[in-house]
């Protein structure tokens, strides 16, 4: 359901996700990156402006895509090790 004030008509996430059938993560997660156009009021409110949700058929549609990873990506942690919370095979000195 739309949000009218000064300024324009405005939705929410959660709204702008019905209207998209998408799930409301996926849209907030588009704002915080900046690729979806939205303005933040305190930490946890977004709103979009209706221009955005009525002339997007899916929030996808003219967005850029996010940047890959090199081909480094995760790294794995490796298995044991000095401080790693595994007690030591060798025998304590002290």
């Amino acid at each position: 359901m739309p949000i009218t004030i000064p300024g324009g008509v405005y939705y929410l996430i959660a709204d702008a996700a019905h209207v998209w059938g998408v799930d409301a993560s996926y849209v907030r997660r588009l704002c915080a990156e900046g690729r979806l156009p939205a303005i933040r009021i305190g930490q946890l409110v977004w709103l979009i402006h209706s221009y955005e949700v009525d002339n997007r058929s899916r929030p996808t549609e003219d967005i850029p895509p996010r940047p890959r990873r090199g081909s480094r990506g995760r790294r794995r942690r490796g298995r044991g090790g000095r401080g790693r919370g595994r007690p030591s095979s060798a025998p304590e000195v002290g």
